[in-house]
């Protein structure tokens, strides 16, 4: 009877933690020279950070996990809306992925 009672314990957490896994997804935003939501780009990351996470919260959009990295894409411009060539990547629940979308994320 413990033998089943612990197999069955087993399962059910093998269970739970992939259904909690499974909702969670990572979408990127490339990062502009001064025409971001949050604020303009010539802050540090840190704070930058601090804004994007700020303004998603204000926006209902759970952030898990925020990473800024130099790996997106550069347009030599100096035109608000040129890329900087940052990229905002944030770990979210599936479940806001539309409204990241609706804030100019792609995943």
């Amino acid at each position: 009877m413990k033998k089943i009672m612990f197999l069955i314990a087993i399962i059910f957490v093998s269970i739970t933690f992939t259904a909690c896994q499974k909702g969670i997804i990572w979408v990127y935003y490339d990062e502009t020279g001064c025409s971001d939501k949050w604020g303009v780009a010539n802050v540090p990351d840190k704070d930058k950070m601090k804004n994007v996470k700020k303004y998603l919260r204000g926006k209902q959009i759970h952030v898990l996990k925020l990473e800024i990295t130099s790996d997106g894409i550069f347009e030599a411009c100096k035109a608000c809306f040129c890329k900087t060539g940052k990229r905002i990547k944030c770990k979210i629940y599936e479940e806001d992925l539309y409204k990241a979308i609706n804030e100019n994320f792609y995943q």
